[in-house]
């Protein structure tokens, strides 16, 4: 089986639905799924609310053993279950002295926006959850809560939480930031390296939003900005000697290397908004993921303990053999590969409910253009769904270590299912109809979470636009 044809697709997308019309042959139900409904049964470990206590979260902070990253994912980017739940167990992390660092995905300047408002009051917490820079998938009460949290936390923490954002989609800001360094220590050599980005920088391209600017950009001046960003790398490179110790440096040199990152990730997309983004071949679906553990991975070290909030399919760590001979990565995946169990991870699953996401009908840039979020109402408890086995276990939420499934069931576990997964966009017209949309529950997530309903989560209404 292999992972959906075009997984991360434009800025807040983490999921996209396999592009083939035809819906699959539904699936016979494995001889042993009723072992397997009482092995759930008997083995999950379930909470009284969405927001578990702090005596029902000790047992899966344990579970969790001395991973120093955590991820933890969503099924959707629009429920409310999913998220409260992912806030309250950072906070449970948190008080636990388990974690220093949350990373967010998102931008850079997004996570280093939260964090000065974490630490020092800095900005107004609404205006920063409104953000261009902040993906629309989260400006909701969900985020502004556990954002309002932190803040009232590290007013008096001996040692403040820090966040961290990971993603490169903003890369106009990036560049514009390395170069203001650069300015401030070579003026001369700021003003050689802006004529290579020049179309990149500026209040348009920063009001247009990156992956816009990529669209509408011709490839001859796309190609341009594109050495022009690697000549910035290069000088930081050259200068690091001079350069390391000065203040700033760090966060510079960061955000070169994420407008690199950016750059690399839509370079087939440049001035061609009706590409068909499904037709990607893997390694150009799987740079975002790899680039991301990579930032990760790099601003985890001295020491540092994380706890990463983004979808299911980036931090799922293990996917099968079949789908790694195809040429797929994930986050997770490349997490696990050079952390070892050093990350664990938690995944997400439901069966009936609503969620908010984008309704679609293709996945061009000109398609997806302007949709605003909406409730989706899906089905997810047919029997090739996960949500249907889960259901039959009559609980109506439960957390379960999928380490521990025993041999017997082991047919069930690794059979592909439809997991429900969701992202900033969906299509309902393919909804859950192909077997390349599917994942098997082993190999996957240590953990997961079950909710048998999930809602809405708590969006803000969008700001109408500013008139000029």
């Amino acid at each position: 089986m292999k992972l959906p044809k075009r997984s991360m697709i434009v800025l807040w997308l983490a999921f996209v639905p396999a592009i083939a019309a035809n819906a699959a042959a539904p699936v016979p139900t494995p001889v042993n799924e009723k072992a397997a409904i009482e092995w759930l049964r008997n083995n999950a470990v379930t909470f009284a609310d969405t927001s578990p206590t702090p005596d029902e979260f000790r047992p899966l902070i344990d579970k969790l053993g001395s991973a120093r990253i955590v991820g933890i994912g969503e099924a959707t980017h629009g429920d409310h279950q999913d998220q409260t739940f992912k806030a309250e167990l950072i906070k449970a992390l948190i008080v636990a002295g388990r974690i220093d660092t949350v990373a967010l995905e998102c931008s850079r300047q997004a996570g280093a926006d939260f964090d000065a408002y974490t630490h020092s009051g800095t900005g107004e917490l609404a205006a920063l959850i409104r953000s261009k820079r902040f993906f629309r998938t989260w400006q909701d009460d969900e985020m502004a809560g556990l954002i309002l949290w932190l803040r009232a936390w590290n007013v008096t923490a001996a040692s403040p939480v820090r966040i961290i954002g990971i993603d490169n989609q903003d890369a106009n800001r990036d560049i514009t930031v390395a170069l203001d360094f650069v300015r401030e220590r070579d003026p001369a050599l700021a003003d050689q390296l802006r004529a290579g980005v020049e179309p990149m920088l500026g209040d348009k391209a920063l009001a247009l939003g990156f992956y816009k600017w990529v669209v509408a950009t011709p490839q001859a001046k796309f190609d341009m900005v594109t050495k022009g960003v690697q000549a910035i790398n290069a000088a930081f490179g050259s200068h690091r000697a001079a350069w390391r110790n000065v203040p700033g440096y760090d966060d510079a040199d960061y955000a070169a290397r994420l407008a690199a990152q950016g750059i690399k990730q839509f370079d087939l997309e440049a001035g061609n908004p009706d590409v068909d983004q499904s037709t990607f071949s893997a390694e150009y679906n799987n740079r975002r993921d790899v680039f991301m553990a990579a930032n990760l991975i790099e601003r985890n070290a001295g020491g540092h303990r994380t706890a990463l909030w983004a979808h299911d399919l980036h931090v799922v760590p293990d996917i099968d053999s079949a789908q790694k001979a195809s040429g797929w990565l994930t986050m997770g995946s490349e997490l696990r590969r050079q952390l070892g169990s050093d990350y664990a991870s938690i995944g997400f699953a439901w069966t009936a409910g609503n969620f908010n996401s984008q309704s679609v009908a293709g996945y061009t840039a000109t398609a997806m253009r302007n949709r605003d979020w909406t409730p989706q109402s899906l089905p997810n408890n047919r029997p090739e769904d996960l949500g249907s086995t889960l259901n039959a276990t009559g609980l109506p939420r439960f957390w379960i270590d999928l380490r521990t499934i025993p041999t017997s069931i082991m047919p069930w576990a690794t059979t592909p299912k439809f997991r429900g997964w969701a992202g900033a966009r969906v299509n309902p017209a393919d909804w859950q109809t192909t077997d390349d949309n599917k994942l098997a529950l082993v190999p996957g997530f240590d953990l997961l979470v079950y909710f048998h309903t999930i809602t809405p989560s708590h969006m803000w209404k969008k700001l109408p636009p500013e008139k000029p």
